[in-house]
């Protein structure tokens, strides 16, 4: 079997796998903003997960650096450590332009999606 049909057969059902988690999302969002306001909620929860995985990505390259032997293992390691910090960079960054963005430009268009002091339950108090 080729490489290429290897990395296919293994790539396919991660990406169908990641495209089922917005199936819930789409069918639940009654408005565009709704959706929107889904979508947000759900990259919110799944970026500080893939931000912890390339982080210990970084690190799994430290580990692998440091125990290198040769000159090839050093280079191989090197290599993903720049691939980990140039993606950490790159999530980092682009989160914090969409937020920017979101809370700047935009004067945050979610504004209603968040919770109101009266929505959060009380304890009765006495009169």
């Amino acid at each position: 079997m080729s490489h290429q049909k290897k990395h296919t057969l293994l790539v396919a059902p991660l990406v169908i796998a990641t495209s089922l988690i917005f199936v819930p999302v789409i069918a639940s969002a009654q408005t565009w903003v709704n959706f929107l306001t889904r979508f947000m909620q759900l990259l919110n929860m799944v970026l500080p997960m893939i931000i912890a995985f390339t982080i210990v990505f970084f690190f799994w390259g430290v580990v692998k650096f440091i125990q290198a032997d040769e000159s090839t293992q050093k280079s191989e390691a090197k290599g993903l450590l720049v691939y980990g910090i140039v993606a950490i960079f790159v999530m980092v960054s682009i989160w914090g332009l969409v937020n920017f963005l979101l809370y700047t430009v935009f004067e945050n268009p979610f504004a209603d999606t968040t919770i109101v002091s009266t929505d959060i339950p009380q304890f009765p108090t006495a009169p």
